[in-house]
């Protein structure tokens, strides 16, 4: 199988040299204490809930369980216990059902491409989903026979339910997500917490696009998407590349500042981060671009089209953070449906104006000229609330597991924030109970085993991974 930026032997490769490092300088691998609404406010959700529990989120994969609805409303089980789906109609395609762990769809995605030596875009999904998280999605590919597929090896990912049929997946294709979260909470939960879920479920929430559409774990890709959209396109690759955050380590954010000492070497870029081959596989392939293009920036951000889109998405959902919190902390009106910020029309809707003019964006469509794989819709709309289907919770020990679906588009840790002063990351809280529950066995919605222990080298590594690397 070739060799991609995504492959998990490059984390594997980089181990040693990271255990070393962590021997000799431990204090770099702790991160800074953040106040409760830092990471809120980041993204732009700056309109704070009252005292909530404390409550903490994705300590392992296992905790955060993901699982689509498909567009004919079947959800694709992490554990395969699901209905069938629509019967074939015909051939060219292959479709199968893709449970995951550790990884992004986008990694998934290129692994499969590159044991299938097809591109990329070959490989057909609805939605992205978490890396730290246990998934479930339908992936379709193109040009393969079924055998092939059905063939597949690849780490941390394991596929299920083949059948061929035609057309492809895209983007949007689904009716929503399914959510078994494991919650870890400082203190036990009480009644309060019954009437709050009853609340969220009855009222809704604002919809507001949580922390994972930013990019983890420096929660910067909003700011690289500004740059792009002002047609700034060095600053983007700069920020990119060299841009410290508060939430990576230390250890990442100084490799970091060491490397933009040097902004405009990218040989000598390219060394610096070689050390750390998977935590900088990305940054490494702009890199590349940048020295093979004699400095292009447009180029250098053009190697990273996938990256990219979710950049621009990231700050269209940064706009939208601070327009719902604006309305949330006046108590103002909105109407069911807004639109997004930015689409193909040159005139920005009246409600985002401002902020554009503030942020110094004033023509995206010129800005994206040199870029045309950024494009967007016309006319798209989201909904100011969202309301969860809520289909069960039960108190443990630990904390609590619940269950809800939720519409395309809304975010998990949306809900959960107007519910808990959530807490992710490390270092653990030393109040958290680490407890291994089977959550979909708790609510009486599956069982975990069999895929736990097929998955257990991926699991383990992802584990080892997010006290690495807070992803």
């Amino acid at each position: 199988m070739a060799t991609s930026h995504a492959d998990q032997n490059l984390w594997q490769a980089e181990q040693g040299y990271v255990s070393a490092q962590k021997k000799e300088r431990p204090e770099l691998f702790v991160s800074a204490p953040k106040g409760t609404f830092d990471l809120h406010d980041r993204i732009g959700i700056t309109s704070h809930p009252p005292t909530l529990p404390k409550g903490y989120i994705k300590y392992s994969p296992l905790d955060f369980i993901v699982e689509e609805i498909t567009l004919d409303g079947i959800a694709v089980t992490v554990d395969g216990t699901h209905g069938e789906h629509t019967e074939p109609d015909g051939a060219g395609t292959v479709y199968a059902d893709m449970t995951k762990v550790g990884i992004s769809t986008l990694d998934a995605a290129q692994r499969m491409a590159d044991a299938l030596h097809c591109p990329l875009q070959k490989i057909g999904y609805s939605g992205i989903k978490d890396a730290l998280a246990m998934t479930g999605q339908r992936i379709s590919v193109r040009g393969s026979d079924l055998e092939a597929v059905r063939g597949l090896s690849v780490p941390g990912v394991v596929l299920s339910h083949f059948m061929e049929s035609k057309g492809v997946l895209a983007p949007g294709q689904l009716r929503g997500n399914r959510f078994t979260l494991t919650i870890r909470t400082e203190n036990p939960l009480d009644t309060a917490f019954d009437a709050a879920l009853g609340a969220v479920a009855s009222r809704g929430v604002m919809n507001y696009y949580g922390p994972q559409r930013f990019g983890t774990p420096r929660f910067l890709a909003h700011v690289f998407g500004a740059h792009i959209l002002r047609g700034d396109y060095a600053a983007a690759v700069y920020a990119y590349l060299t841009l410290p955050s508060p939430f990576e380590l230390p250890f990442y954010a100084n490799r970091r500042a060491a490397a933009a000492e040097h902004f405009g070497d990218w040989k000598k870029m390219h060394e610096m981060m070689l050390e750390l081959p998977y935590a900088f596989r990305q940054e490494r392939v702009m890199l590349e671009a940048l020295m093979q293009s004699n400095g292009s920036h447009v180029k250098a951000i053009s190697s990273l089209e996938q990256q990219a889109k979710m950049w621009v998405q990231a700050y269209t959902s940064y706009l939208i953070n601070l327009t719902l919190s604006e309305a949330e902390s006046n108590d103002a009106p909105l109407p069911d449906m807004i639109p997004l910020p930015l689409s193909e029309s040159p005139e920005p809707p009246a409600m985002y104006r401002e902020l554009l003019a503030r942020h110094g964006i004033a023509n995206h469509l010129a800005a994206l000229k040199a870029l045309p794989f950024l494009t967007f819709g016309r006319n798209q709309q989201l909904p100011s609330r969202i309301r969860p289907t809520v289909h069960g919770h039960k108190v443990v020990p630990d904390g609590v597991i619940l269950s809800f679906d939720l519409p395309k588009g809304a975010y998990a840790t949306t809900v959960l924030m107007y519910l808990f002063e959530t807490v992710t990351g490390m270092p653990l809280p030393e109040w958290i109970r680490t407890t291994d529950y089977d959550a979909k066995r708790e609510l009486g919605t599956g069982d975990l085993t069999t895929i736990k222990e097929t998955l257990k080298e991926a699991l383990t590594t992802s584990m080892l991974n997010k006290t690495e690397q807070e992803e």
